[in-house]
């Protein structure tokens, strides 16, 4: 029996700031030394193929999903990319839910199912989070780009299993 998905998100690795931080770097510094090369037909070359390279990769990625985010009636589920399992956690287990800020950095790298600090962490962009406690003690913080409508979903379903 398929359940109705009242919530769905999907997060692309490549519009992290960290992937485009970096892949902007490396682009600038190959394209940088082509410039620079005395030599460019020896030398020069791989520096323009191998920018054009990260180029054309960095925009693969932004086709590339890191994570997946739905909500049905008595779910939430977390898909990742290249992961086999599900990470599931069942509404009715929420002891509380709140919005937050992910983290006091400007940028932050992607991760699913990162346990650090009693936490375990799902961000692959955005800026705000949803921190949800479940009563059996564990703490997941979920990156969202739509944090006030996972917040408002959850608050509500959560509160009709107490």
């Amino acid at each position: 029996m398929k359940q109705d998905i009242l919530f769905e998100e999907k997060q692309y690795i490549g519009f992290n700031r960290m992937t485009i931080t970096r892949n902007l770097v490396l682009v600038l510094f190959c394209f940088l030394a082509y410039y620079w090369t005395e030599n460019r037909e020896l030398n020069g070359n791989f520096f323009f193929y191998l920018g054009c390279a990260i180029l054309a990769f960095h925009i693969l990625s932004l086709f590339i999903t890191h994570i997946r985010i739905w909500v049905t009636e008595d779910l939430i589920q977390l898909k990742g990319v290249g992961v086999a399992r599900n990470e599931i956690i069942p509404i009715a287990e929420i002891s509380s839910v709140e919005k937050v800020k992910y983290s006091q950095y400007l940028i932050n790298n992607p991760v699913f199912k990162l346990h650090r600090e009693g936490v375990v962490k799902f961000y692959s962009t955005g800026t705000d989070a949803v921190r949800i406690k479940t009563k059996e003690g564990l703490t997941y913080l979920i990156g969202t780009q739509k944090a006030d409508e996972l917040f408002r979903l959850l608050s509500e379903k959560s509160s009709l299993h107490k």
